[in-house]
């Protein structure tokens, strides 16, 4: 026989103890000496030598978590492609590039004035390349000025304009655009107040 046979058969006496157990033909000492004897006789289960094969079930579900996230990829690239089609065709000039990564010059604008018709301003290159032919224009109420015109600004360095700049003041505010463009393309535009 074989130990499959062996366990079914000592399964099968240990039931019939049982209910002979339970309608009264047995002392509990018989029994218990009994039921130990055929525990001990019964052979341990063995594990199966069959690899696992997932069912039907499990396989579904694992294609079905494989679609879900292939369409949630899906749907993330068409979003990103969107807005960045959306900004190329609806932004004004070129999409700015981010600061830690810039190679070319930026701007910084300090201590602008505005007294009494004298506009002074200190023009500092933060980028990480020179500005060939820096200019700086002032756009106002009644036009726009040439304010500075110069050759060369290092990395790093500034430089510090006053000039005298005609505006009306008859609205009694101000506003003055301050446009700083150079030769490699980058063009800031800074506002006073």
């Amino acid at each position: 026989m074989s130990n499959f046979d062996d366990r079914n058969r000592i399964l099968d006496l240990i039931r019939r103890l049982d209910m002979a157990y339970t309608r009264g033909f047995l002392s509990p000492e018989e029994y218990g000496v009994l039921r130990r004897g055929l525990e001990v006789r019964l052979p341990p289960v063995r594990k199966s030598t069959v690899a696992y094969r997932p069912t039907r079930a499990v396989k579904a579900r694992r294609g079905f978590k494989f679609k879900i996230a292939a369409v949630a990829v899906f749907i993330v690239a068409v979003l990103a492609a969107a807005s960045v089609l959306y900004l190329m065709v609806f932004r004004a000039g070129p999409i700015p590039a981010i600061p830690l990564i810039s190679k070319g010059p930026e701007f910084a604008v300090s201590g602008l004035k505005f007294e009494q018709g004298l506009l002074s301003m200190t023009i500092k290159n933060t980028g990480t390349a020179d500005a060939h032919d820096l200019k700086v224009f002032v756009r106002h109420s009644k036009g726009e000025m040439l304010f500075l015109e110069a050759g060369l600004l290092k990395i790093q360095d500034s430089v510090s304009v006053s000039k005298t700049v005609q505006v009306d003041t008859s609205t009694g505010t101000v506003r003055l655009n301050i446009v700083v463009t150079c030769k490699e393309g980058t063009t800031r535009t800074f506002t006073y107040p």
